[in-house]
C-alpha cells in the first residue's frame, strides 16, 4: 500500500509513504517460512535534496537454507531493521550520497550497524569521478560445519566489513570513452561462539564444530576503452587485474593489512573484443549494385 503526494508544496516536490506485508511459504514441503512488515518514507525537496527512511519488522522466521541439509531449519528470533539515507542535488558539480542503519535480533545478541558515503564529482563535461566507502560491523549467526545430517553446526561471528570503490570515466567524444573501476573489499571474521542446531531449529552451545577466523582481501581493477566506430560495430580493449588473499589474521589493522598485500601476486588479463553487426539487407543491396 502506497500513498503518493505528487502536488508540490512550499518545501517539497513530492513525497511518498508505503507499507508492505510480505508472507512467504516454501513450495515443497508446504510450510511457513516468514512474514515481514515494511514501512518506507521518501521525500524530495525543491532544492533536489532527497532522503528516505525504511523500517522492517520480522517476527520469528524459519530459515530452511542456512542449515544446508534438506529438511533442517533454524528458527531466527524476531528482529527489527532500520535504514536511512540522503542524496544531494545531482545537477551540481559535486553531489553526496550517504546512508546507514542498524538491525537487532531479539535473542542470541545478534546485531549490526552499517554506513556508506559516496561522492560524485563532475570535473568537466568529459571527466567525472565516483568514490564510495562502505563500512559494516555485525555480530551474525550462520552455518559453520556439517558433520552429518544429524550434526549441523552454527557459529556466532564478529564480521567487520570495509569496501572502497573508485570509478572514473573520460569521454573522448560521442563515440568513445575510457572507464576505470577500482575496488578493495576487506572482511575480518572472528568466530565467537559455536552451536549445535537441534531438530526443532534451536541452538545449543557446543565446541564440537570448527569455525576458523578469516581475513579476506579482494582487489579488482578494470581499465576499459570503448569505441563505436559505426552503428552496431564496437571495439573494446580491456585490462583487468585482480588479487585475492585469505588468511586467519583477523585482528590486523588497516595499514598493516595493506602492507601485507604488497608482495602478493595478481592475475592480469588483457583482452580485445570486436563486435561487428552485419546487416543482411545492406550486404545484399551492395552486392547487387557492385560493378
Amino acid at each position: 500500500m502506497t500513498h503518493h503526494l505528487m502536488q508540490p508544496t512550499k518545501y517539497y516536490l513530492r513525497r511518498r509513504n508505503s507499507v508492505r506485508l510480505q508472507y512467504r511459504r516454501l513450495y515443497q514441503p508446504n510450510v511457513f517460512e516468514r512474514v515481514h512488515v515494511d514501512f518506507s518514507h521518501f521525500g524530495l525537496t525543491k532544492s533536489f535534496f532527497a532522503y528516505g527512511y525504511d523500517l522492517e519488522v520480522r517476527p520469528d522466521e524459519y530459515d530452511y537454507y542456512d542449515a544446508r541439509v534438506w529438511g533442517r531449519y533454524r528458527i531466527n528470533p524476531a528482529s527489527m531493521w532500520h535504514n536511512a539515507w540522503i542524496s544531494t542535488d545531482y545537477r551540481k558539480p559535486v553531489a553526496v550520497d550517504a546512508g546507514g542503519g542498524f538491525w537487532q535480533w531479539a535473542e542470541w545478541g545478534a546485531h549490526g550497524q552499517y554506513a556508506n558515503i559516496g561522492v560524485i564529482l563532475r570535473a568537466s563535461d568529459r571527466l567525472n569521478f565516483n568514490a564510495r566507502l562502505d563500512w559494516g560491523n555485525h555480530h551474525q549467526i550462520g552455518w559453520a560445519q556439517t558433520l552429518n545430517a544429524d550434526s549441523v553446526g552454527m557459529a556466532m561471528r564478529h564480521n567487520r566489513e570495509f569496501a572502497q570503490t573508485l570509478r572514473a570515466q573520460y569521454l573522448f567524444g560521442p563515440n568513445s570513452y575510457l572507464n576505470l573501476n577500482l575496488r578493495h573489499n576487506w572482511n575480518r571474521v572472528h568466530s565467537l561462539e559455536r552451536f549445535h542446531l537441534t531438530e526443532t531449529g534451536q541452538l545449543q552451545p557446543t565446541n564440537a564444530y570448527a569455525d576458523p577466523n578469516l581475513n579476506v582481501n579482494l582487489f579488482n581493477m578494470d581499465l576499459k576503452f570503448v569505441w563505436w566506430f559505426a552503428p552496431g560495430r564496437e571495439l573494446n580493449l580491456l585490462y583487468r587485474a585482480s588479487l585475492a588473499k585469505i588468511d586467519g589474521a583477523w585482528d590486523k589493522k588497516y595499514l598493516e593489512n595493506l602492507r601485507g598485500l604488497q608482495n602478493e601476486q595478481s592475475n592480469q588479463v588483457v583482452s580485445l573484443r570486436l563486435v561487428y553487426f552485419l546487416d543482411y539487407a545492406e550486404v545484399v543491396q551492395n552486392a547487387k549494385f557492385k560493378p
